[in-house]
């Protein structure tokens, strides 16, 4: 999911603004912290990567990668968000294996093959899952995290 997010605040003040919000680690899952940050991830020059401090395991929580350049009128930020590139790995094999399934379940309909109604619609719905459970909480942690970002940077 690529963004561009506009602001009226040179290029210093966005970045100084994020450095103010970001933490180097994430917090703690098992030991109550007092993180005020709203980010947690890296800052060199102009580019970022970033991830919204929470407080709970999410898989799907984006990965923000940035860069902030000036423009006539204050500054643009480049955003691109997108899973974790180990969640990524998994779903590729997870996915990889769900279709090798519907295919199967396909081409043994098409043959004539008697496929049992529940392992026609389980493969099937398990390809439906999959990309729900991808793409849903991707966008709900994607929407949050923007529009955090927006807050900041008003």
């Amino acid at each position: 999911m690529n963004l561009t997010l506009p602001t009226p605040k040179p290029t210093e003040a966005v970045l100084r603004i994020l450095r103010a919000n970001t933490s180097a680690r994430p917090p703690s899952l098992w030991f109550p912290s007092n993180v005020k940050e709203c980010f947690h991830g890296t800052i060199t020059g102009n580019t970022f990567r970033l991830q919204r401090n929470i407080h709970y395991r999410n898989s799907f929580l984006p990965v923000i990668r940035g860069r902030v350049a000036p423009t006539e009128s204050g500054s643009e930020i480049h955003l691109e968000m997108g899973i974790h590139p180990l969640v990524k790995a998994f779903l590729a094999v997870w996915f990889a294996f769900v279709v090798l399934a519907c295919l199967a379940t396909l081409f043994g309909t098409i043959a004539g093959a008697p496929i049992p109604l529940p392992v026609l619609f389980g493969t099937w719905g398990m390809l439906l899952f999959g990309i729900l459970l991808a793409v849903v909480p991707f966008r709900i942690e994607a929407k949050k995290a923007k529009g955090k970002l927006e807050s900041l940077l008003r």
